[in-house]
C-alpha cells in the first residue's frame, strides 16, 4: 500500500467519523440531549483541532473557511447572548451544538479539500448512514419479535421523532437516486443506490410525514435539473419509483399501518411485508442498472425523442394527479382552501382518516403555522440580535394562541432568525450558500464525475435542509449530520477539483480556536449538570425521594441552571420541605424569570387555589383572545410577595 493510499484511508476514516456518531446518537433518541450530544460535540471539536493541526489551513477555499467559519462564529455568538437570553445556560447548550455541527462541517472541507475521492466517499458513506438509520425503523416496524421499541402508529424508531425519521429517509431516497442515475457509472453503485430508494419510501409511509413528502419531490427535481444526463437521470427516477410503488402501496393497505392508536398484531403481514419489500429492492437496482446501460447505447437524436417524450408523459400524469386532487375546484382555490386548512390549528381534523394516503393528503394545520407566527413576530421586535438563544420556548408561552406544548418554532431559519436576529440568520445560511456556489463550479468543471457528484450530494443537502425550514430536524444530529457531511463534501470537491480557487490562511486557524475555546466554556457543565439530573429523575421515578433530592442538589452544582433549580425544588415539595422548595423556585426565577412553566410548578405545589388558577388559564389559551403576558404575571404576583420573599 503506498503512501498515497494510507492518506486516502486516513482520511475517509476522519470523515465517517461525524457519520458514525450520527448512527450511535440515532439509538439514543437522535441525541436530542446534551448528555448523547454533548458527548459527540467534545470528540468533534477533539477531531477537527487534531484535523487542522496535521493537515494546515492552506488548502482550504475561501469557500470552505467561510462556511466553516460561519457556524463557528454563530455557536460563539449564540453562547454569547446569554447575557441577553432568558436563559444563559440554555442559550450555551444551544451554542455548543452548533459548534458540533460547525466541527463535522470544517472536518469534511478540510480532508475533502485535499483529494475528491474522499468527497465522493464522504457523500456515499453519508448515503448508507441515512441508509441504516431509516432502515432500522422498517425493520422495527417489519419485524416486531425484533422488539426494537416500535409501539405507536406513527414510526419514530429510532430517533424518536416521526418526522425526523422522514427527513431523513427522503434524504437518503434522494441521495440513493442521486447515486444510480447521476453520480456512479459501476454497474454494484447503480444498484446498490437505487435499491436505497424502495426502503425510504417505507419508511416516510410509516412515519406519516406530509413535509418529507413535499421536501422528496423537491429533491427529486433538483437532481434531475442539475444531473449531467438528464435522460438517464429522468428515467432513473421513473423506474425506481415504479419498482418502489408496488409495494408501498400494498403495505398501505395492511395491517402494518393505522392511522391512530395501537397497531394491530402484524407479525405475518411483517414477514410477507419485509420479503416483498426486499424483491422490491432487487427489482429497483437492476431497473436503474438496466436504464444506465441502454442510456449510454442511445443515439444522440434518439436520446432527445426518448428524452422529451418522457417529460411529456412525466407532467401528464403530474397534472393528471393534481388535477384529481382538485376534485374540481380551480388550482387557485383549491390552493387557497389547502392554505386556509394548514393555518388553522386543529390536531385531531385527521384522526377520521380511513388510511395513511388520506390523512396525507389532508391539509389540516397541526401547529406550524402557529409556531411559525410567533418566531416571525420575535425576529421583528429584535431584528438584530434577537431575544437570546434558547428563548422561543418563553416567547411561545407569551405569545401563543393556541394550547399547545412546544420548544422550538419548527423551523431553523426562523427559530435562528427570532433567536439571534439577522446576524444569525446570515451565519446559519453562509455554508448553504457556499455549497450552491460549488455545486455550480463543479456543474461547470468539465468533470464529468465532479458534475454527478454535483447534482446527487447537492439534491440530497436541498431535501433535508428545505425539510429543516418546516420542523426541528436541528435538534436531532442523528438527522443532520449526514446532511452535513455532504454539504462539507461538495465545498471540498470543489476546491479538489478546481484548484485555481483562492485558498485563505490562517483565518480558519483562529476561528477554531475560538470555537474550541467556547465549547469548552458551554459544553462539559451542560453534560455534567444534565448527567446528574438524569440520576435525580430516575431517583424520584423509583420513589427515593431523598436520593433524588441529593442528585438534583450536585445538579444545580454543576450546572446552575434554571431548569436545574427547578428540578431540586420540585424534589424538595414533593418531599414536604416547603420552605427550601421556595427558595429553590425563587433562585430558578432569577436565572429565568420569563419562563412560565417555573411559576406554574412552583403553582402546583399549593393546593387547589392554585390548580384552579391554572385551570382557568388553560381555559383561557383554548379560546380565541388569550390573556396578555403582563396580565397572567399581575394574576400571579398576589401568589407571592417578592423574588425573594414568597409566600
Amino acid at each position: 500500500m503506498t503512501r498515497a493510499h494510507v492518506a486516502t484511508a486516513v482520511g475517509v476514516a476522519t470523515i465517517a467519523a461525524p457519520l458514525a456518531l450520527a448512527i450511535a446518537l440515532a439509538g439514543r433518541g437522535g441525541g436530542y440531549f446534551i448528555a448523547d450530544w454533548g458527548q459527540a460535540c467534545v470528540v468533534l471539536v477533539a477531531l477537527c483541532a487534531a484535523v487542522a493541526l496535521a493537515v494546515g489551513f492552506t488548502k482550504v477555499s475561501a469557500l470552505g473557511a467561510a462556511a466553516a467559519g460561519s457556524w463557528m462564529l454563530l455557536g460563539v455568538v449564540q453562547i454569547a447572548s446569554g447575557q441577553w437570553a432568558p436563559d444563559a445556560n440554555l442559550a450555551a447548550r444551544v451554542g455548543g451544538l452548533t459548534l458540533l455541527y460547525a466541527a463535522a462541517l470544517a472536518i469534511v472541507v478540510i480532508v475533502a479539500s485535499g483529494e475528491a475521492r474522499r468527497a465522493d466517499w464522504a457523500v456515499g458513506l453519508s448515503l448508507v448512514a441515512a441508509t441504516v438509520v431509516c432502515g432500522w425503523g422498517v425493520l422495527a416496524r417489519l419485524v416486531p419479535a425484533l422488539e426494537l421499541g416500535d409501539d405507536v402508529s406513527r414510526l419514530s424508531v429510532p430517533i424518536s421523532y416521526w418526522n425526523g425519521l422522514g427527513g431523513v429517509s427522503a434524504f437518503a431516497a434522494v441521495l440513493g437516486l442521486g447515486v444510480a442515475g447521476a453520480m456512479a457509472r459501476r454497474p454494484l453503485l447503480i444498484v446498490l443506490g437505487a435499491a436505497v430508494v424502495p426502503v425510504a419510501a417505507v419508511a416516510i409511509l410509516f412515519a406519516v410525514s406530509r413535509g418529507s413528502i413535499v421536501a422528496a419531490a423537491v429533491g427529486l427535481v433538483a437532481v434531475v435539473a442539475l444531473a449531467p444526463d438528464r435522460l438517464r437521470m429522468g428515467a432513473t427516477v421513473v423506474v425506481v419509483l415504479c419498482a418502489a410503488a408496488p409495494v408501498v402501496v400494498a403495505i398501505n393497505g395492511s395491517s402494518l399501518v393505522s392511522t391512530g392508536g395501537a397497531l394491530p398484531e402484524h407479525g405475518r403481514s411483517g414477514a410477507i411485508a419485509l420479503g416483498a419489500l426486499a424483491a422490491s429492492c432487487v427489482c429497483a437496482g437492476l431497473l436503474a442498472w438496466a436504464v444506465a446501460a441502454a442510456s449510454d447505447r442511445l443515439p444522440r437524436g434518439v436520446r432527445t425523442v426518448v428524452g422529451r417524450t418522457c417529460a411529456v408523459a412525466v407532467a401528464a400524469v403530474v397534472v393528471g394527479a393534481v388535477g384529481a386532487g382538485m376534485a374540481g375546484a380551480g388550482p387557485v382555490a383549491t390552493l387557497d382552501d389547502r392554505f386556509e386548512a394548514f393555518q388553522q390549528y386543529a390536531p385531531t381534523a385527521r384522526d377520521d382518516a380511513v388510511s395513511l394516503s388520506d390523512r396525507l393528503a389532508s391539509s389540516a394545520g397541526s401547529g406550524r403555522w402557529q409556531n411559525w407566527t410567533v418566531a416571525a413576530t420575535q425576529f421583528r421586535n429584535a431584528p438584530l440580535a434577537g431575544d437570546g438563544a434558547g428563548s422561543f420556548a418563553v416567547e411561545w408561552d407569551q405569545a401563543r394562541t393556541v394550547s399547545l406544548d412546544v420548544t422550538n418554532a419548527h423551523s431553523l431559519y426562523l427559530e435562528i432568525a427570532g433567536e439571534t436576529g439577522v446576524l444569525g440568520l446570515v451565519l446559519i445560511l453562509i455554508p448553504l450558500g457556499c455549497a450552491g456556489l460549488a455545486v455550480a463550479r463543479l456543474r461547470r468543471s468539465g468533470d464529468a464525475a465532479a458534475a454527478g457528484m454535483a447534482a446527487a450530494a447537492g439534491a440530497a443537502a436541498l431535501t433535508l435542509w428545505l425539510h429543516a425550514a418546516g420542523d426541528w430536524d436541528w435538534q436531532l444530529p442523528a438527522v443532520m449530520l449526514p446532511a452535513v457531511v455532504v454539504t462539507g463534501a461538495l465545498i471540498g470537491r470543489a476546491r479538489a477539483t478546481v484548484p485555481a480557487t483562492r485558498v485563505v490562511r490562517g483565518s480558519l486557524a483562529g476561528i477554531t480556536v475560538v470555537a474550541v475555546v467556547a465549547m469548552m466554556l458551554s459544553v462539559p457543565a451542560g453534560l455534567a449538570g444534565d448527567s446528574a439530573a438524569r440520576d435525580a429523575r430516575a431517583a424520584a421515578r423509583a420513589g427515593d425521594l431523598t436520593v433524588a433530592a441529593d442528585h438534583a442538589r450536585r445538579a444545580t452544582e454543576r450546572e446552575p441552571s434554571a431548569a436545574a433549580w427547578q428540578l431540586r425544588a420540585n424534589v424538595l415539595a414533593d418531599l414536604g420541605r416547603a420552605a427550601d422548595a421556595d427558595g429553590a423556585f425563587v433562585e430558578a426565577m432569577r436565572r429565568a424569570p420569563r419562563e412560565w412553566s417555573i411559576p406554574a410548578d412552583w403553582a402546583a405545589g399549593y393546593g387547589g387555589g392554585w390548580h384552579a388558577y391554572l385551570d382557568r388559564l388553560e381555559a383561557q389559551l383554548a379560546g380565541d383572545e388569550p390573556p396578555d403576558w403582563a396580565e397572567r404575571m399581575a394574576e400571579l404576583q398576589p401568589l407571592y410577595a417578592s423574588p425573594d420573599e414568597p409566600t
